[in-house]
């Protein structure tokens, strides 16, 4: 008789655990389904005229994000410069804290929230940039990163903002996941280089390395 293996089954399952907490009509959006397997892509060698023509409005986004965190940040809050998270559709979602009131969310849509109606904890036991240091990594990580689309197993906030506060690009939510083979074990295979090579151009070497 055709036996199935019980491996292939607690693989099956522990898909469905993760995806649980999703919505029907999410999941079953091809939209959704593309950027929540999205592997993470390196965009240098794309050569496309549509990927030219669109730079410049992504500049002119970028920048607006940019004044925006210059304009809520708050150096004497005790959030700001800090890699926080909360919990929120059954997920961690990660983040910088701007002020006391203000989180500069690394997700999908890259922007600022009012943080009055969630419970924001601080990322613990990790070697973590100084707060002043850790804001400068933010506003240019989104220059760097200004072509990367977000994708659940290959770049995701986690991933975005454990790079930005402490120099490594992991989600151990992802680690943790029965998909974790699809993406180096949760780790990022280029973007810590990637980024580091963009602020050593920059002449920017002292944001890539940690205080003593």
């Amino acid at each position: 008789a055709f036996a199935i293996p019980l491996s292939w089954l607690n693989g099956c399952l522990s898909f469905l655990l993760m995806v649980k907490y999703l919505s029907f009509q999410k999941f079953t959006s091809m939209a959704f389904l593309h950027n929540w397997f999205r592997i993470a892509i390196d965009f240098n060698d794309r050569d496309t005229s549509l990927f030219e023509v669109q730079s410049s409005v992504y500049d002119q986004k970028i920048q607006g994000k940019i004044n925006n965190i210059k304009k809520y940040s708050n150096k004497d809050s005790k959030f700001y410069g800090k890699l926080v998270n909360w919990h929120s559709g059954g997920f961690w979602h990660y983040g910088i804290g701007l002020s006391d009131e203000y989180i500069f969310d690394l997700g999908e849509n890259l922007d600022i929230f009012y943080k009055k109606d969630r419970e924001i904890k601080f990322v613990q036991k990790i070697r973590h940039f100084p707060p002043d240091k850790t804001i400068q990594r933010l506003i240019h990580a989104l220059c760097c990163f200004k072509d990367w689309h977000y994708g659940f197993l290959g770049w995701n906030c986690e991933h975005y903002s454990r790079l930005v506060a402490t120099n490594v690009a992991i989600s151990y939510q992802v680690k943790k996941s029965p998909l974790a083979f699809l993406n180096h074990g949760g780790y990022h295979p280029t973007a810590v280089q990637k980024f580091t090579d963009y602020l050593n151009h920059l002449g920017l070497s002292e944001l890539t390395m940690f205080d003593h």
